[in-house]
């Protein structure tokens, strides 16, 4: 849980010092917060399942993640195209910080997933 905090502290961290050195201009600063809060929602949905499904039955557990994961990529896929069309935002940049906090976040929930497996056993 930790990782997940710092890796989104240090996230809003960076984007807000770029936005205020003047580095990146507001609607790219717009853009990246919307990405980051995204792949928020998304990585706290995926520590929440695995939370609940944890040290339940092998069903239940594939049931919650791995439907977990279908169902998170539906509303993801939602969230995205409802941002691009509704919002006026910086395309580029929003798919580029997305895509890299989303590879980063996902790589922790994998890391995260495999340390508690490993201290069960």
């Amino acid at each position: 849980m930790k990782l997940f905090a710092g890796i989104f502290a240090s996230g809003f961290i960076l984007i807000f010092l770029l936005y205020f050195s003047g580095i990146i201009d507001s609607n790219l600063f717009e853009s990246a917060c919307y990405a980051l809060i995204l792949n928020l929602i998304n990585s706290a949905t995926a520590l929440f399942l695995f939370e609940i499904s944890k040290n339940k039955n092998n069903q239940i557990f594939l049931l919650a993640n791995m439907g977990g994961i279908g169902i998170r990529l539906f509303f993801l896929i939602i969230a995205i195209v409802m941002l691009i069309k509704f919002l006026i935002i910086d395309l580029y940049g929003f798919i580029l910080v997305f895509f890299i906090f989303y590879f980063i976040l996902l790589s922790s929930e994998i890391w995260y997933f495999s340390k508690f497996m490993k201290k069960t056993k």
